[in-house]
C-alpha cells in the first residue's frame, strides 16, 4: 500500500539523514550544510516519484522504488573507532528486511530473473560476472556519478527471508573492514519487495591460479604472494569476522608489478564468537576447501582457525599444481549426500604435496613435467622444494585439531616468507 511505501522510505532514507546530522562527535556527521542539503535533496527527489498503487501495473519489481534512489544504504559508524587494521568508517547495513511467504532454496534456484538493463537503486545492470550461490553483476551508477560498481544479489526471483538475511549480515561485516587487499562494500539496499543487494568495488582480476599459471610465477613469488592473501585475512579477522570461503575463485589478483591479491566472495562470512545469524545444521561453505569443524554443523567452536585450514588447502594447490584431494571436484562433491561429503573431508585422503606430486609424476609424468616448468624447476626438483620447504607448512596449517594449526593468519604469513626465501636460493637440486 501507499502507507507501507511511505514506511519504508523513511526507514531508508529519511531516518538515515537525521542520524548522520545529529551525531554527538562532529567527525561523524555530515562534513558541510552542502552534504548536508544533498542527501535531503536526494530524498525529497525519491518522494516526485509516483510509486504504484495496489493492483497497479507497473515495471519489474527491481526497477520501482529503485529507480527512485529509494534503499536503506551503508550507514555511518558511531559506535567503532578504526583500528590499527584499518576498520572502515562503514561498519553496518541499516536495512529494513521484509518478510514474505516461504521462497525456494538457493540450491534450487534457477538461471537469473535479472538482465542487462535492469535498475536496481542507482544502478543499472551491464553483464552478468559470476552465478554461484549470489549473482554478481557489473554495474553503473545512473545518478549523475560516474562509478562502476559489482552488484551483488542473491540469485533467483524470490530468496527466502532467510537468505536475504545472510547477505544483509555477511555486507555488513565485509563493510567493517578497510583494507587494500580486500573487496570493499560501497553501498547496499532493498529492491521493493525487500530483496537486499550490495554494491562492492569492481576490479578487473583473475583467480590467483591464473594469475600465477600466465605469469609462470616461480615458487618464491607464489609462497609470497599467498602470505600476502594471509595478511589480508589477518585485517579480516582483526575486525571481528571471518571469511569461511577461502578458496581460489575467491582470491584475485589485480596487476602484476606488483601483484596485487583481493579477497573477495564474503557471501558466507560469519562473526567470530557468538553469532546471532547461526544456528547448528548447516554445513557453510565450500566442501573441497572446508574445514573439520565446519562440517559438524555447530553453530559454535568455529573461529578464524578454519581459515587457516583453508589457505593450507590453497597452499597445497598453488604449489603442486593439483588439489588436495585429486579426485574430487567442487563440482563432483555437490551431488553427494552428506554423509559421503562428511566422511571425505573428515577421513579422506590427505596427501603433502610432495606426495600428491609424486602420484602424478607416476600416472602423468608429461602433466608433472608442465606444472614444474611452470615454477622453474624440474620435476624432481620441485618435489624435493615440497617436501623441505612446502609440506611442513601445509601440515601445521591443516591439522584436524585447530589448537594444532597456526593461531593466526600472521603467524602463517611468517612462515610463507620465510618458505619463500628458502626456495628462492639457488639450490643445485632443483634442477634434478
Amino acid at each position: 500500500t501507499r502507507f507501507d511505501d511511505i514506511v519504508r522510505y523513511c526507514q531508508g532514507g529519511l531516518e538515515r539523514v537525521i542520524v548522520c546530522a545529529l551525531e554527538k562527535s562532529p567527525k561523524d556527521r555530515f562534513a558541510t550544510v552542502d552534504d548536508f542539503m544533498r542527501e535531503l535533496r536526494d530524498f525529497q527527489a525519491a518522494f516526485q516519484v509516483d510509486a504504484p498503487m495496489q493492483g497497479e501495473a507497473g515495471p519489474r519489481a527491481e526497477e520501482s522504488v529503485e529507480a527512485a534512489h529509494i534503499q536503506s544504504p551503508v550507514r555511518m559508524a558511531v559506535d567503532d573507532p578504526p583500528t590499527d587494521h584499518g576498520r572502515s568508517d562503514v561498519a553496518s547495513m541499516a536495512v529494513e528486511t521484509v518478510d514474505h511467504a516461504p521462497r525456494p532454496s538457493i540450491g534450487s534456484l534457477g538461471a537469473s530473473a535479472r538482465a542487462p538493463g535492469d535498475r536496481i537503486g542507482r544502478y543499472e545492470l551491464l553483464e552478468l560476472i559470476e552465478e554461484d550461490f549470489e549473482e554478481s553483476w557489473l554495474a553503473r551508477r545512473v545518478d549523475g556519478l560516474e562509478q562502476s560498481v559489482m552488484l551483488k544479489l542473491i540469485r533467483g526471483d524470490r530468496p527466502s527471508a532467510e537468505t536475504l538475511r545472510r547477505l544483509q549480515h555477511s555486507s555488513a561485516l565485509q563493510a567493517r573492514c578497510n583494507h587494500p587487499m580486500v573487496e570493499r562494500v560501497l553501498d547496499g539496499g532493498t529492491t521493493r519487495n525487500g530483496d537486499f543487494y550490495a554494491a562492492v568495488e569492481f576490479h578487473r582480476g583473475v583467480t590467483i591460479l591464473d594469475f600465477t599459471a600466465r605469469q609462470e610465477s616461480t615458487l618464491a613469488a607464489r609462497m609470497t604472494l599467498l602470505a600476502l592473501v594471509c595478511d589480508a585475512i589477518q585485517a579480516v579477522h582483526a575486525c571481528g569476522f571471518m571469511h569461511r570461503d577461502i578458496k581460489p575463485q575467491n582470491i584475485r589478483v589485480c596487476g602484476s608489478e606488483p601483484p596485487l591479491p583481493k579477497v573477495v566472495g564474503f557471501g558466507v562470512a560469519r562473526q567470530i564468537g557468538p553469532d546471532p545469524f547461526e544456528s547448528d545444521g548447516a554445513m557453510i561453505g565450500t566442501p573441497l576447501y572446508m574445514a573439520p569443524e565446519q562440517v559438524e554443523c555447530r553453530s559454535y567452536g568455529i573461529d578464524g582457525r578454519a581459515d587457516i585450514y583453508a589457505l593450507g588447502f590453497l597452499l597445497h594447490e598453488l604449489m603442486a599444481g593439483v588439489p588436495v584431494l585429486g579426485q574430487f571436484s567442487e563440482q563432483s562433491m555437490l551431488p553427494l549426500e552428506f554423509d559421503t561429503v562428511r566422511s571425505i573431508i573428515l577421513k579422506g585422503p590427505r596427501a603433502l604435496p610432495s606426495a600428491r606430486l609424486e602420484q602424478v609424476l607416476k600416472s602423468d609424468p608429461d602433466f608433472a613435467r608442465r606444472i614444474a616448468a611452470e615454477r622453474g624447476v624440474s620435476p624432481r626438483g620441485l618435489v624435493k622444494a615440497l617436501s623441505d620447504v612446502v609440506d611442513p607448512i601445509f601440515n601445521r596449517a591443516t591439522q584436524i585439531q585447530p589448537e594444532h594449526r597456526y593461531q593466526s593468519p600472521s603467524e602463517m604469513a611468517r612462515a610463507l616468507r620465510v618458505g619463500a626465501e628458502r626456495v628462492g636460493r639457488p639450490r643445485r637440486w632443483f634442477n634434478w
